[in-house]
């Protein structure tokens, strides 16, 4: 887990967070792949292109708003990454 925290992190930063979708996918298909429901493995099927309007439209709103906006961001995410994990 600490290699993809120092990816994660490298490649919000070298980025200016633009890629944060890519790093999610990463943690999540980490999380996924070590995770068992009721002896079942997840899987995470979700990507980062498939995410990275959402992202870009959601980091605008973010500026625009001075942060108001993440009030919504956060749950939007949450609900974007269960819907994009399924049994494997």
């Amino acid at each position: 887990m600490v290699r993809h925290s120092v990816s994660r992190a490298v490649i919000i930063i070298c980025t200016l967070g633009i890629c944060y979708p890519f790093a999610v996918v990463l943690v999540e298909r980490w999380r996924a792949e070590n995770t068992y429901l009721n002896g079942r493995q997840l899987r995470f099927i979700g990507t980062g292109w498939g995410i990275f309007g959402l992202w870009i439209k959601w980091l605008l709103l973010l500026i625009i708003t001075l942060g108001i906006y993440s009030f919504w961001v956060y749950p939007r995410l949450m609900q974007w990454k269960v819907e994009k994990t399924e049994y494997a």
